[in-house]
C-alpha cells in the first residue's frame, strides 16, 4: 500500500501542474477527492486528519484535535 498525501494541495491543482509521476500513480490506483470529515467531528487540521487515517479511529478516540501531538495515546490503536 502506498499512501500519498499532500497536505493543503487540491487534486485539481496538482493535476494541472504537470506532475507526470503523480499522474501515473493516480491513473493506476485509487484517488480520493473528497474530504475525510468535517466539523463537528474535528477541525480540518493536519494532526487530526493524519491521525485518523493512520490509526483508523476518529478523533474522539485518538484525542488529536489540533497539531499538538504531545500526550496522545497512539499505542492504544496499533495496526
Amino acid at each position: 500500500v502506498l499512501l500519498v498525501g499532500i497536505d493543503g494541495a487540491l487534486l485539481s491543482r496538482t493535476a494541472a501542474a504537470g506532475t507526470p509521476r503523480l499522474d501515473a500513480l493516480r491513473a493506476s490506483g485509487v484517488t480520493a477527492t473528497s474530504l475525510l470529515y468535517s466539523e463537528p467531528l474535528a477541525p480540518t487540521l493536519s494532526g487530526p486528519g493524519w491521525s485518523t487515517i493512520l490509526t483508523g479511529v476518529w478523533p474522539d478516540k485518538h484525542k488529536v484535535r489540533d497539531n499538538d501531538f504531545t500526550g496522545r495515546r497512539f499505542d492504544l490503536y496499533p495496526d
